[in-house]
């Protein structure tokens, strides 16, 4: 039996130069505590984030980090996801994480969050998030 997707046959046209692809790079650089939470940047409204990639210097034996988000405006949405792209990832050496999860849309801005356990990350290393998606607007 042939199976359809509700959204077949209904992507928009791709009528720029570089079609409705985006891309952004977050970066962090500097020691933490056990449990700090790392504000990377922010997601705007009207994208659906396809995804993450976590790139990472040595921190330190045992730091593990979660990548999710929060609202940018608490009483406008959405709920917050600590780990919706990594959950106790082991970044103690350099090295690269992808994310498995599935693509997110976002109607709302949010913060682009690192949550440190574990550990305290030592020293200063450099942790960059590159997210990839595509923007659909919030129609």
């Amino acid at each position: 039996m042939d199976r359809y997707s509700p959204d077949y046959n209904s992507k928009p046209l791709h009528t720029q130069a570089f079609g409705n692809a985006w891309v952004e790079a977050y970066g962090y650089r500097g020691a933490t505590g056990a449990t700090d939470k790392i504000y990377l940047g922010v997601i705007p409204a009207g994208v659906v984030v396809t995804g993450v990639r976590l790139i990472t210097d040595a921190t330190a034996a045992g730091v593990k980090v979660d990548l999710g988000f929060e609202p940018y405006d608490a009483s406008d949405g959405p709920l917050a996801d600590p780990d919706a792209w990594l959950a106790g990832a082991d970044i103690a050496a350099a090295g690269i994480v992808d994310s498995k999860a599935h693509p997110i849309v976002f109607k709302r801005a949010v913060k682009l969050v690192a949550t440190i356990s574990g550990a305290a990350i030592t020293g200063t290393p450099q942790l960059t998030a590159v997210v990839d998606g595509q923007m659909v607007g919030v129609a």
